[in-house]
């Protein structure tokens, strides 16, 4: 899988654009920074799957563990309200394209350059 979506993740910069990144294109920097997000997610996603399937193989009921974990995720969810406002926000940002991957940034707590999202 690494492979694959590597397939995808744009050239490196070798610094021919300007600070903006507008040398690379408007949507390299964003698959550059959206990329791990999604590879990170299917990681999980496939490796819950095939947990599930080879419990079921193997004559586990997973029924009641997919209920279990149903709650579980909500609990989690209500106490981490705040994370999950922080990650929302953060798609926002990438949707919005506030910032990039290798852009200068300042702010009132410090400055230098984004390295990742």
């Amino acid at each position: 899988m690494k492979s694959f979506i590597a397939a995808y993740q744009p050239a490196e910069a070798d610094g021919d654009g300007d600070e903006d990144g507008e040398g690379l294109g408007k949507e390299g920097p964003r698959l550059g920074t959206a990329l791990p997000v999604l590879r990170g997610f299917l990681l999980v996603l496939i490796f819950s799957i095939t947990v599930m399937i080879a419990l079921s193989s193997l004559g586990v009921n997973i029924g009641p563990m997919i209920a279990g974990a149903g709650i579980f995720g909500l609990a989690i969810g209500f106490g981490s309200q705040k994370f999950v406002a922080d990650m929302i926000s953060g798609f926002f940002y990438l949707h919005e394209d506030a910032f990039r991957v290798g852009e200068y940034v300042e702010t009132d707590e410090g400055k230098g350059v984004v390295e990742q999202i």
